[in-house]
């Protein structure tokens, strides 16, 4: 009971919102198939609506996933990314990566792929381009990529270079085969971008590090004075 209340009192952030993705995929009927296309066609995101000023979108968009696995393996990688963030830094930090992130990604694949490669009239770019997409997997990627990034030196290499290199094949297939008509090659492309963009968060999200350093350096000091005193003595 103990540590339930504690796992209440430090993650209320990440249970808060699995309440919510859980409610959205059962009125979406995304828990037993595939998402309501209704839903899917009024609250999806898609870089022409954004332009249009459908400015909400990439907001409504996050509740939702295309349904079936994809639903619950999004809720395993949510509670997993976003609830290690938010134990280790705090509800309002994660939050705020969570959010900041996902829209960051959805703004660099609107302006700076998308468009630009809709612009050379190729078929992977209208996709990328015209896709309406669902899912918070943007920022369930950003705070997996500011937690690694907190690792020790080796565990983060390692870590980060296996993540990247599965992201890459993962895109590469997708842009080959075009599944789902060009929706995973969208959803690749955006987990590759939205993981690097945790890493430059992660100084800013560790608390406590003045205090440690003080720790370190007093424990380093008394370490110091008893060696003059054996040297002494």
């Amino acid at each position: 009971m103990a540590r339930l209340t504690n796992l209440v009192l430090r993650c209320p952030f990440t249970l808060l919102m699995l309440a919510v993705l859980i409610a959205a995929g059962i009125s979406g009927q995304s828990h037993i198939g595939s998402l309501n296309v209704d839903i899917h066609r009024q609250l999806g995101h898609s870089p022409p609506l954004m332009f249009e000023g459908h400015l909400h979108r990439p907001v409504t968009s996050l509740y939702f996933t295309a349904g079936g696995w994809s639903f619950y393996k999004s809720l395993l990688m949510f509670a997993a990314s976003v609830g290690w963030a938010e134990h280790d830094h705090g509800t309002r930090r994660a939050a705020l990566a969570f959010f900041g992130i996902h829209l960051a990604t959805l703004l660099i694949m609107a302006i700076a792929i998308a468009l630009s490669l809709s612009m050379l009239a190729t078929l992977r770019g209208e996709l990328l381009f015209n896709v309406r997409d669902v899912e918070p997997s943007g920022g369930n990627y950003g705070c997996l990529g500011v937690m690694i990034a907190g690792l020790c030196c080796w565990k983060r290499n390692a870590a980060a270079s296996i993540i990247t290199l599965v992201l890459l094949v993962r895109l590469t297939s997708s842009t080959m085969h075009l599944p789902e008509a060009g929706r995973m090659m969208s959803a690749d492309l955006a987990h590759l971008i939205a993981f690097p963009l945790g890493a430059p968060l992660s100084p800013h999200f560790t608390r406590g590090i003045s205090v440690v350093t003080k720790q370190e350096i007093q424990e380093i000091q008394m370490e110091l004075r008893q060696v003059s005193r054996n040297n002494h003595s």
